[in-house]
């Protein structure tokens, strides 16, 4: 819980001033006399911030726990470390696993993490390492944009030509698991980079974790989809894959629009899909009286909605970004 606190501020030299910070505050945070901190003035505010030192960071990274996988099964383990993996540790220690279960939890574990090592560091004992990747959360987003781009011209030409072209394609199931782990990896990046975070940042921060969750979303939903075409383009009627191509091109154009307005800062676009959101939903209504469809148009739903989701992320962006601001809310004099 915050806490409050009254200084008088004091004349210190020919034109400087300072205050002094409580004593139990800085022993809370490490700070002592002749450490650096951060000034960071926002608006009507002036916040100090103590440095995160190099070997903090260090420390963060080689993080390890120890986790009892004699109490859980493999599917509940798999959740666990996954969190673990998320949150930045370094390494887990599997305590009392069978060899046979630490195989198969790793084999599963690597269908949705990237740079996992197991090591048996006892005789009695495994140890899973997580390897750091050389990659940033920006070509993590460029990556999933250029999955969904690929579903997207697969999926279209599938329908149009009533032809199973979605097998063409990377195994669906390849797929779905690089999605999974782009999306883990983009967490523990996203999470290990907020411990140096400036405040202004923090907006930012928090709609690059909105928008990486709505492409994992929105990728997901689309793998899917693909694996329900395989089945019901050929027994469509003409009619009824007129309608399904009719709803998939608008749902094209909302979901590359809102991942564009993302992407290159457009309010115009981001604007122009939300406007165009009551008529998408009544569209897809229309065609939740054919039954044989209702899978589809689920996923359908699932995609429109984080399509959305990510253009007003893009407008609450562009508002805040001064540039932005003083292009289409011009300040008052």
């Amino acid at each position: 819980m915050p806490e409050y606190d009254k200084r008088k501020i004091i004349k210190v030299g020919e034109g400087s001033l300072a205050i002094t910070i409580p004593k139990k505050w800085c022993q809370e945070l490490g700070i002592q006399a002749g450490d650096v901190v951060s000034l960071i003035h926002s608006k009507d505010s002036i916040i100090v911030k103590p440095l995160v030192k190099s070997e903090e960071k260090e420390k963060i990274r080689e993080l390890g726990i120890a986790v009892d996988i004699s109490k859980r099964v493999v599917d509940q383990l798999v959740e666990e470390i996954i969190a673990c993996y998320t949150e930045g540790v370094g390494r887990v220690r599997l305590v009392r696993g069978t060899p046979d279960k630490v195989n198969e939890l790793v084999k599963k574990l690597k269908r949705r993490l990237a740079g996992i090592v197991l090591l048996k560091p006892t005789p009695s004992t495994y140890e899973i390492v997580f390897m750091d990747v050389n990659v940033d959360l920006k070509s993590i987003i460029e990556r999933l944009v250029s999955i969904i781009t690929e579903l997207l011209d697969q999926i279209r030409d599938s329908i149009e030509y009533k032809s199973k072209y979605i097998k063409e394609l990377t195994s669906l199931k390849e797929l779905e698991e690089e999605v999974e782990k782009l999306y883990c990896l983009g967490l523990r990046i996203h999470r290990s980079s907020l411990a140096n975070i400036e405040v202004l940042d923090i907006p930012l921060a928090i709609d690059t974790l909105i928008v990486l969750r709505d492409l994992r979303d929105i990728a997901s939903a689309f793998i899917r989809l693909g694996k329900e075409l395989e089945y019901i383009t050929i027994s469509q009627s003409n009619e009824e894959l007129d309608n399904m191509y009719k709803l998939f091109m608008v749902v094209r154009e909302v979901a590359l629009g809102a991942i564009s307005s993302y992407m290159n800062n457009n309010i115009d676009l981001a604007l122009s899909i939300l406007s165009k959101e009551a008529i998408i939903k009544n569209y897809i209504k229309e065609l939740t009286e054919d039954r044989k469809l209702m899978n589809i148009i689920n996923e359908i739903t699932l995609i429109i909605n984080n399509s959305l989701d990510i253009a007003r992320t893009s407008i609450s962006k562009c508002v805040r970004d001064k540039a932005c601001r003083c292009r289409y809310y011009p300040k008052l004099e």
